[in-house]
């Protein structure tokens, strides 16, 4: 090979055939080689975080070796000894003896290529989560890599008894409940480097709002500063997955604020997000609000929706228990059943949409009041709690969806949120302040991330109760007249908007967004 040529690039192919050969059962433990491009570009990140010289590299579950071989190259640009790197500079771990094999092979590709024919790769065979893995690999400066993904609701990568209590015994409340082992490793690594170090670790996007992550992210920032977070928006990996990576660099807080940058290459800035938003806060939906492109709408003085009503939404068990009181035709004590399915932006699709119930299609489901209290006397009267006048508002949407059941003649059907107005008089304001533009530009940026599509919105009763109010009364009232009329979604978006205090370019660019975003329930 010809030193100083692309041959070095030859050494990636060793993981990639190593990769081939993986069963199954390998992939659904979380075994996936990381694509060359992604793995450069991750480790660019975590030294140009790092800053200059030369540190000691080590990625914790280095497979085929692809972040080692990545962060060799960018080490001999930096001017080292391609010998002195392979041998002092990178080193690897990984549980799997094949993927140890690989990486070592894969190393000794790449210094071949500049001329290094005896090399010694430090890539060790050990668990990447061990309490005595600093001692095994010694002094570590960065941390980079691709940790294996592995969900703890997800039978081929539970835990095992044994491995939850060594877990706990060594990260106490960070591996605790179903957190996958992917946010360990990034506890784990922040140990590894200590104060001083780096660490770019990819991770299941989840990470950012899960809730049994939280203790993980709230870790990250008591360590020092986040500094970037990578969320491609396309898939990078054979796995379908969405993933991003977050970079953390452990010491004395440093930058006030984390660039957030999406696209393969990492080269698109999205946004930038402020330690105070993330410093406390359950998630890190504000860093998954960056990456969709959500505006930011700032705070409020009108209040918020629990100032004016509650909230609630069923459970299972009130699911399950009106399933056999439904009925098509109308009894003589009938309420209208509303599934989320039926509900739009000031508009339910009762008697119009066809929807699926306990496996039955229906269009116009009624509830048998009579025949329920007569079976299920707690659950009758949570229903005749709910018969009063009430905002319905879905679950899974792309913008707040909600709508008005002034007559208080519907029965929301879990996961329906009901939300009670202490006075009947504000239903329908209630109504206009839910679908206001900037009330799902907030509610995305607070609680973003958490819902079955990568892109979706999923409240919950109490979080719904915290959207802010709009602080211009009379813009808000013009909205709520606007509203009945027939829908001109732009014109009430401009009067919400206005109702929030948004004004000029930025009022037309929230509304766009929200018309844009909402465009199939917004007709």
């Amino acid at each position: 090979m010809q030193p100083g040529s692309d041959a070095w690039r030859s050494a990636y192919e060793v993981g990639e055939r190593y990769e081939a050969t993986l069963d199954p059962d390998a992939r659904d433990r979380g075994a996936h080689y990381t694509p060359p491009d992604v793995a450069e570009q991750l480790v660019e990140r975590a030294l140009e975080a790092w800053g200059r010289g030369a540190p000691i590299v080590c990625d914790p579950s280095c497979g085929g070796g692809a972040f080692l071989v990545a962060a060799a190259e960018q080490l001999r640009r930096r001017g080292i000894d391609p010998a002195t790197v392979v041998e002092r500079h990178v080193v690897g771990v990984d549980l799997d003896a094949g993927a140890v094999a690989a990486a070592r092979e894969a190393l000794t590709v790449w210094a071949r290529s500049y001329g290094v024919l005896i090399a010694t790769p430090r890539v060790i065979l050990a668990d990447g989560l061990s309490g005595g893995l600093p001692q095994v690999v010694g002094h570590v400066d960065v941390v980079v890599g691709n940790p294996p993904f592995q969900s703890q609701l997800a039978g081929s990568t539970t835990r095992t008894t044994a491995e939850r209590d060594a877990l706990a015994a060594r990260f106490g409340a960070l591996a605790r409940g179903y957190v996958d082992s992917a946010a360990i490793f990034v506890a784990a690594s922040i140990g590894l480097v200590g104060s001083g170090g780096v660490v770019t670790l990819i991770q299941p996007q989840s990470f950012l709002v899960a809730r049994d992550a939280r203790a993980v992210r709230e870790a990250v920032i008591a360590a020092g500063s986040l500094t970037s977070v990578w969320v491609p928006g396309e898939q990078v990996f054979a796995a379908s997955v969405d993933v991003c990576a977050v970079t953390v660099r452990v010491g004395p807080p440093g930058a006030s604020t984390a660039v957030v940058v999406g696209g393969r290459d990492g080269s698109v800035r999205l946004g930038q997000i402020k330690h105070a938003e993330l410093s406390g806060a359950p998630t890190w939906s504000p860093v998954w609000a960056a990456a969709q492109g959500v505006p930011t709408v700032g705070t409020q003085s009108g209040g918020v929706v629990a100032d004016l009503a509650s909230a609630t939404a069923g459970f299972r068990d009130e699911y399950y228990g009106l399933i056999p009181h439904i009925t098509d035709e109308r009894p003589t004590d009938g309420r209208r059943l509303v599934t989320t399915a039926m509900i739009d932006p000031a508009n339910d699709g009762w008697s119009i949409r066809p929807v699926r119930i306990g496996g039955t299609g229906r269009v116009a489901p009624w509830l048998d009041c009579a025949a329920l209290a007569e079976a299920d006397a707690r659950l009758a009267r949570w229903v005749d709690r709910l018969s009063v006048p009430k905002v319905l508002v879905a679950t899974q949407t792309r913008v707040v969806e909600a709508v008005a059941d002034p007559a208080g003649d519907a029965v929301p059907l879990t996961p329906v949120i009901a939300v009670v107005p202490n006075d009947p008089a504000d239903v329908l304001r209630l109504e206009a302040a839910l679908l206001a533009p900037a009330a799902t530009a907030w509610a995305l940026r607070r609680f973003g991330g958490g819902a079955m599509s990568a892109s979706g919105l999923k409240l919950a009763a109490r979080q719904v109760l915290e959207i802010p109010l709009p602080s211009d009364r009379e813009a808000w009232e013009e909205g709520v007249a606007h509203l009945r009329e027939p829908s001109e979604w732009r014109q009430f978006g401009a009067l919400m908007s206005r109702a929030w205090g948004l004004h000029g370019p930025e009022a037309d660019d929230l509304v766009e967004w929200w018309l844009d975003r909402g465009r199939t329930s917004l007709k």
